[in-house]
């Protein structure tokens, strides 16, 4: 885990290499075991030391981390270079959480080179006179303690395509080590550094520390991530929904109707809208329906936007899915390349199933500018280039419409493929 962990930050950032060894002090990772050497000599050699511990965890937490020690003085006084981590044992199992643990041990790492509250209003900065967050508004008016510095800003307006922010979120959910050291994850939900850990390390995440002066990042090697690209100011300062209504231009993430099938943001699988009651009504900031007390149910530090959650069978990605007939002949199909699609009435003649809303088609990009579709057994059927819908009826055997998605959307990398001439559909 280690060596895949540093791997991925090394590629990533770099530092001003220090001219003596890291003397360690006994009161340094309390909790943590020393090397002798490291409290005499110091460690060699290096730029950073890591103490790191597979400890019980309490709850769901997978791992935690911190800085201990930081540069007392110099140019680069400030900057963070002794640490520590914990990762739970009961996490430990490589083949089944590989991905999951290593985005696990990259983001508490992120803590310990300096992304959290009490650098950000402290140490981090210390001595640069710099204004690193100011306590602000989003998503209809609620409060957010937000990012302000110029590498971060740059990042998240030419990612979220609004050139109005003025800061960007953090977690104004959870209690102690969730709050404020957390991108909010309503607003970017498969970022490295959202409260749940999952996503990746994303070019708004490596601004944070270039922005210290302490690190250098490489941009290029920065993960690709979806939620909330390109969605606008809207996504950002409005509410998700009103009475019930969800904000135009952002149907992509938000659900309205509980109980109803949606695609999930990705369009990995086919999900379905939930929202509850609580006991007490809501802030009103987080108010999205007539009746206060109704929010999403899987809202997960969400502001309890409702959300689709993805059918653990209706998983269109998973090739090992054994398709049954009413699968098949209302279209759908279980790949590595099938995305969620709305569909109306797409079933194969004769066949009597109930055609759905929401169909698992495989899908792909020529030359990442238009999107093709198959149904069933099909050719590949281009979409029009304005993403309206297209009628399957002139493949055989089959009704219905395909309602293209943008391209936009859905042409990630792992969908395009190299241009190519289609026979079908054109």
């Amino acid at each position: 885990i280690i060596p895949a962990t540093l791997a991925k930050l090394e590629e990533s950032i770099s530092v001003d290499r220090l001219t003596s060894n890291i003397v360690v002090s006994s009161s340094s990772c309390s909790h943590f075991t020393h090397p002798a050497s490291h409290a005499s000599t110091g460690a060699p050699n290096v730029d950073y030391v890591l103490y790191v511990s597979a400890g019980p965890t309490s709850g769901s937490t997978v791992a935690w981390a911190g800085a201990c020690a930081v540069l007392s003085s110099g140019a680069n006084k400030g900057r963070p270079i002794i640490g520590r981590m914990n990762i739970s044992p009961k996490y430990l199992v490589w083949n089944q959480y590989k991905e999951g643990i290593v985005a696990a041990a990259v983001h508490e790492l992120l803590h310990a080179l300096g992304f959290s509250y009490e650098f950000f209003q402290n140490s981090f900065y210390n001595g640069k006179g710099w204004t690193v967050v100011q306590t602000g508004t989003q998503g209809g008016g609620a409060p957010a303690e937000k990012v302000v510095t110029a590498g971060v800003l740059a990042k998240a307006k030419a990612f979220f395509g609004c050139s109005t922010m003025t800061g960007v979120a953090l977690e104004n959910q959870g209690g102690t080590g969730m709050a404020n050291s957390h991108w909010d994850r309503r607003n970017m939900k498969d970022d490295v550094m959202a409260g749940i850990v999952g996503g990746e390390m994303s070019a708004t995440t490596l601004a944070v520390l270039a922005d210290t002066g302490y690190y250098t990042v490489d941009y290029s090697k920065a993960g690709a991530t979806y939620w909330g690209k390109a969605a606008g100011c809207n996504f950002l300062n409005k509410k998700c929904l009103t009475d019930g209504v969800v904000e135009p231009g952002t149907e992509r993430y938000w659900c309205a109707k509980s109980g109803a099938s949606q695609c999930a943001f990705d369009r990995r699988s086919v999900g379905k809208c939930s929202s509850t009651y609580y006991a007490a009504a809501l802030p009103t900031y987080w108010q999205y329906f007539t009746n206060s007390h109704e929010g999403g149910s899987a809202q997960q530090l969400m502001d309890y936007c409702p959300i689709p959650s993805p059918y653990r069978d209706r998983r269109c990605t998973d090739a090992s899915y054994v398709v049954t007939s009413a699968d098949y002949y209302t279209g759908n199909g279980f790949a590595a390349d099938s995305r969620c699609v709305e569909t109306s009435g797409i079933v194969f003649f004769g066949s009597g199933n109930q055609a759905h809303s929401q169909t698992c088609l495989r899908v792909r990009c020529p030359g990442g500018t238009r999107v093709q579709f198959a149904v069933g057994d099909s050719p590949w059927v281009d979409c029009p280039l304005d993403g309206s819908a297209r009628t399957v009826g002139a493949l055989s055997g089959w009704a219905g419409e395909v309602h293209c998605p943008r391209v936009s959307d859905i042409c990630t990398e792992s969908l395009a493929v190299a241009a190519v001439t289609v026979s079908a559909g054109c």
